[in-house]
This record gives structure tokens, C-alpha cells and sequence, in this order.
């Protein structure tokens, strides 16, 4: 007798259950998205993550018609989607009709809704190993759910669930990552106890974000947009000076769903490259709107990730936005006495955060912790939400609040503006150098210290990138050509590009199955092994499968060249020659920082240093 039987549907839904039901927050996040996908207006949420559990979702939207209430709940079946061709098409949330089937195995679920064609509505009981019970309800049009006493049927899943506090935070993240993609609905979030979230519709996502985040002023995003025939670019950007070690201010949104995707968060450490290092993060939200057949929702069973059909041309765009974001911001040097401007998110729950970092998010509330913690008591009214593009007010002035601290340069550093359009007046002239390594210059009536090599390599870095922009690339004919062997699964690729690898200055000839003759290379990398540079190039384009020319994999190699260019500590660098190393850094377009992100320079203004002599 054979071994190999078919699974009674109640397991199979357990199971189904285990990739689609992780906690509390995944329930709450499936009946959100039905509630949406029902063109609800209004929704409004009430969670007890006590022992038993509660989550009830009630909307305005259509409804569910009588003779559905039962199909609903069956695994696969929905009003979403008829065919295949349609999972290329699809704009809802949902769409796999698993999730309420999934809920229902594992929990006890009560089904109120009255469809808008109808007088009457229905009410459903549910209860795993039991049969349902049916009857009319007298109610306004919407749906409401309530799950109760989730996995009881299932310990081994229950036990593994964290404490109610932790299980509220997440639930409460989940509704704001929804509330962020779909600001014009009104949504309102509470326990039995307590109310802890109440967003009104907005018109906008700048708007749900200052909803969300009160603490947040005007002047604290940057608005910008990009757009083409059939895709469109939205970034909102904090203020730079606001960084974090972790990415829990950087969200992402295809088509208004929020999303986890490694390669677009690339991109938005790439747009920010050469302002920050690349061990923090700015508070970024991306918004993108591209034709739904141009991704594939249909990878993970909650849709949190996404496979895109232009990966790296939508790499490119995010990249291009953020890093036109920055722009919007004001050039406006900061006093070195000040203190940053109160964080834009709450305190944390418990321990605490590195200096010059956003509070830890937790998954907390926003809205309510920054009360709880006395700050940001609302935002102020908006009669509008900004054009894209616009202008920012410049950094506000912060107010000295004690004497001056070598202590707190780090403070200085972070306020080093964006870009070098804007200079103190006053003729530069070096004075000294010190320990190797720095310059020291008077700045009309200031003082400057400057890293010689981190400016040096930001002024090669920008030389060199504007030769590549123009396709002006000066190469080096190899007196003997140097041979170049790949594996013969990367060989066709790289053959494939050699026409962008001439464009950057490597001139290659295929003389075998696995060889290629290289006859010469860019003249940046006069003195560099070849080989070494093209390895560099194939790791960064997964062995030559996409595009060289894509401009963060250029920057690597550019950043490490200018960099092994650039004069070093100890090197011989006398004053004249220090004076115009300042002089072409401050031509550059971000003089500030090194194409790493580490900072070229510390200026003390004379206010600064008459304040710290008392004078």
C-alpha cells in the first residue's frame, strides 16, 4: 500500500495558514487591504493583544454580497482576478483569495457586512471544526471582521508570539505603513483602553507623513519629483542633518504598496553618496507608480517583495531623484555652538540611541509616543501640500544653548552644508599643517582646518566623472597587452559589453572561449593593475549579466581610484600648493564631504571663537 495521501483541507489551510498568518499584525494587514480593496473611505481598527486577542476591522466600503459570505472564506476563490493574464494586470492589494481562508483555520472569526445592492445584510460565525452559522444582520453598508483567540487550534504557533506590548507595536506599524501609501483615508486605530491613532484624509502623502510624524515641520522634507510616459518618481526627504544607523526611516512604495527591496534601498544610500557616509541613513520615502505589468506582486505570500521587470533602470531613477533631493535643501552653514533641532520622531520605549541619530522606532506609534513624550503636540495647519520641486526654507538657525565643546564637533560635521554654491567671503590663505595630515588656513576672519587627502580625492573623483558624463575618456594604450580570463559562463556576458567598457576606456579584443585581450585602459588607472579594476566591475554587475555603465558601479571604481590617487598622510604638500588644493575642492559640487561621505573639512567662524574666549 502506497504512503502518499491527499491532506484533508482543514491542514491544508493550517498550513497555508503558516506562510500567510506570522502574528496579530499579519491578520490586521490582509483584513486592511480587503477593506481597501473594497473602496472603503473610512477604517477603523480596534486591537487587544491580550491573552485571548482581539482585532476588529470595520469599513464603509461596498460590502459582500449574501451569496459570496461563504465563498469568501474558501481557499482560492476571489473577485479579484479571473485568469492568469490578469496577475499581470493586477492593481489591488489582494488578489490570491487565500487570506481569509488562512485566518479562519487558525482563529474564531465573526463576519458582519451588508453589500451596498442590498436591504439586508448577513452575519457569519466561524469556529475551525465547526459548522458556520448564518444569519441576517441589520446594519449600515460595509464589512465588519473581528478575529478572535488567534492559533488557539494551533499552541505551538501561539507560544512563539512575543509579549503584548511587542505584538502592539506591530500591529500599530503595519496600519502606518498603509496609512503612509493610502493618506486619503481616514483611519483610526485603538484598544479597549485607549485610542492611539486618528488620521484624517489627506490629499497627500507630505500631509500623512506630518499626521504621522508631529514633531515634523515644513522645513523638515524635501518634496521631489520625476516623471515619464508611463512611471512617476515621488521622494520625500528629511533633513540631512537627521541621520540614522538603521533604515527605519526609509520606506518604499510600487503602485501605493509598501515594500521590502534591497536594490532600491541601494539606491537610496547611492543618491545620498558622497554627502553621508555610507554607514548612516536619511529619512527617505519613495513612492513609485509604474504599470502593474512591469512587476510581479505574485513572489511572497504576504506581497511584501516584489521582482521588477527594469530593476536597473528603476535603480537608476530612485538614485537620480534622492540625490536631486538634496538640492532642495538651503546651503546654509550651521554655528558650530548650536544643537540639532528636536528629532522628528519619538523617544524610544526603552534604552536609548546614538548620538546624532533618530530615536529607535520600534515599530511604536508615532503619534502617540511623541505625545506621550511631550513633543511635537501637532504640526502646523497646511493648506496645501508643497509642489514637487520646491524650494526649502534654509536649515533654521539653532540657538547656543552653553559654551562652546571640542566635545561636540560631531555636531559641527553634520551641519556642513550639501553642496559648495555657497562660501564665507574672505581671501584663503594656508597658515600650517599638522600632523601630517591637515591643513590649516585662515578664511578671511575664520579658521579652517582641511584633510588634504579626503579633499584631494573628492577633486579627483569629480574630475574624472566629468570626463566619463562626456564620454571624454583618455586612454592608455598598453605597451604589452595584458590577458584577462573569466570563467566560461561570465565570457559571453562580458562579450556582450564591451561596447560600455570602451566607453569608460577599457578597450578589450576576445581571443578565446575564456580569454580577452586588453590593449588599453582609462587613464585614471595609469599605475592600477587592469585586472584588478575589471574583477571590481564584474562583481558589481553580477559577472558582467547587467549593465557596467549604471552610474553607482562606475562610482565604486571611481571613489577607489580617486582615492589611491589622492596625495596621502605624510606626503610632501607645501602652502601654496595647499591653497590651491582648497581652492579647486571649493569649485566642486560638494566640497564637504569625500566621495566616501567622510568630511573634507572644519570651519570655525570668528563669532565662534570670540564666544569660546569670551571675548
Amino acid at each position: 500500500m502506497g504512503i502518499i495521501r491527499e491532506l484533508p483541507p482543514s491542514l491544508v489551510n493550517q498550513i497555508a495558514a503558516g506562510e500567510v498568518v506570522e502574528r496579530p499584525a499579519s491578520v490586521l494587514k490582509e483584513l486592511v487591504e480587503n477593506s481597501l480593496d473594497a473602496g472603503a473611505s473610512r477604517i477603523s481598527v480596534v486591537v487587544d493583544t491580550t491573552e485571548i486577542g482581539r482585532i476588529e476591522v470595520r469599513d464603509n466600503g461596498s460590502g459582500i454580497h449574501k451569496d459570496d459570505v461563504l465563498l469568501a472564506f474558501l481557499r482560492h476563490a476571489t473577485s479579484k482576478i479571473s485568469s492568469y493574464g490578469d496577475l499581470s494586470s493586477v492593481l489591488s492589494m489582494g488578489f490570491r483569495g487565500e487570506a481569509l481562508a488562512s485566518i479562519s483555520s487558525v482563529s474564531k472569526v465573526t463576519l458582519e457586512t451588508r453589500h451596498v445592492s442590498e436591504t439586508v445584510g448577513t452575519r457569519l460565525l466561524l469556529v475551525p471544526g465547526e459548522s458556520p452559522e448564518i444569519s441576517d444582520w441589520h446594519g449600515p453598508v460595509g464589512t465588519s471582521l473581528v478575529v478572535r483567540d488567534l492559533f488557539f487550534n494551533v499552541p505551538v504557533r501561539k507560544k512563539y508570539l512575543k509579549s503584548q506590548q511587542t505584538e502592539q507595536g506591530h500591529l500599530v506599524e503595519t496600519l502606518t505603513r498603509l496609512a503612509m501609501g493610502f493618506p486619503e483615508i481616514q483611519f483610526d486605530l485603538a484598544t479597549p483602553a485607549r485610542k492611539i491613532l486618528s488620521l484624517e484624509s489627506r490629499e497627500s502623502p507630505y500631509l500623512r507623513l506630518l499626521d504621522l510624524y508631529p514633531a515634523l515641520s515644513e522645513e523638515d522634507l524635501a518634496v521631489h519629483e520625476l516623471r515619464g510616459d508611463d512611471w512617476r518618481v515621488q521622494v520625500y526627504l528629511l533633513r540631512p542633518d537627521r541621520v540614522r544607523k538603521d533604515r527605519q526611516y526609509q520606506h518604499l512604495f510600487i503602485n501605493r504598496r509598501w515594500i521590502r527591496h534591497p536594490g532600491l534601498f541601494e539606491a537610496i544610500t547611492q543618491g545620498a553618496g558622497g554627502r553621508l557616509s555610507r554607514d548612516v541613513h536619511v529619512g527617505t520615502w519613495v513612492y513609485l507608480d509604474l504599470p502593474p505589468e512591469k512587476l510581479d506582486v505574485n513572489v511572497h505570500p504576504t506581497k511584501r517583495e516584489v521582482r521588477l521587470l527594469e530593476g536597473d533602470r528603476l535603480f537608476s531613477l530612485v538614485r537620480r531623484a534622492v540625490d536631486e533631493s538634496f538640492a532642495l535643501f538651503d546651503e546654509r552653514v550651521p554655528s558650530p555652538t548650536s544643537s540639532p533641532a528636536v528629532p522628528p520622531s519619538p523617544v524610544p520605549l526603552s534604552g536609548s540611541t546614538e548620538e546624532g541619530s533618530l530615536p529607535a522606532f520600534r515599530g511604536d506609534n508615532p503619534v502617540t509616543f511623541a505625545r506621550e513624550a511631550g513633543i511635537g503636540q501637532g504640526h502646523p495647519s497646511l493648506r496645501e501640500a508643497p509642489r514637487p520641486g520646491r524650494k526649502l526654507p534654509g536649515l533654521p538657525g539653532w540657538t547656543p544653548e552653553r559654551p562652546p565643546s571640542f566635545d561636540r564637533l560631531p555636531e559641527i560635521l553634520k551641519g556642513l552644508p550639501l553642496s559648495g554654491r555657497m562660501h564665507p567671503p574672505g581671501e584663503i590663505r594656508a597658515v600650517g599643517q599638522l600632523a601630517g595630515t591637515y591643513l590649516l588656513l585662515t578664511w578671511g576672519e575664520d579658521l579652517a582646518i582641511v584633510d588634504w587627502h579626503t579633499a584631494h580625492e573628492r577633486i579627483n573623483y569629480e574630475r574624472y566623472r566629468r570626463q566619463i558624463d562626456a564620454d571624454g575618456v583618455t586612454r592608455i594604450a598598453l605597451l604589452f597587452p595584458v590577458v584577462y580570463r573569466v570563467p566560461l559562463t561570465v565570457a559571453d556576458h562580458l562579450d556582450t559589453r564591451l561596447e560600455e567598457l570602451s566607453r569608460i576606456g577599457f578597450d578589450l579584443d576576445r581571443t578565446g572561449p575564456d580569454s580577452f585581450r586588453v590593449r588599453s585602459i582609462p587613464f585614471l588607472l595609469e599605475g592600477e593593475d587592469p585586472v584588478t579594476a575589471l574583477e571590481g566591475l564584474r562583481d558589481s554587475s553580477s559577472n558582467f549579466e547587467v549593465p557596467v555603465l549604471r552610474s553607482d558601479r562606475i562610482d565604486e571604481l571611481l571613489m577607489t581610484v580617486s582615492c589611491h590617487r589622492s596625495v596621502r598622510k605624510n606626503d610632501l604638500l607645501d602652502l601654496v600648493d595647499g591653497e590651491r588644493l582648497v581652492r579647486e575642492l571649493l569649485e566642486t559640487p560638494h566640497p564637504y564631504t569625500c566621495p566616501h561621505g567622510r568630511p573634507t573639512m572644519l570651519r570655525l567662524s570668528r563669532e565662534d571663537l570670540d564666544q569660546w574666549f569670551g571675548r
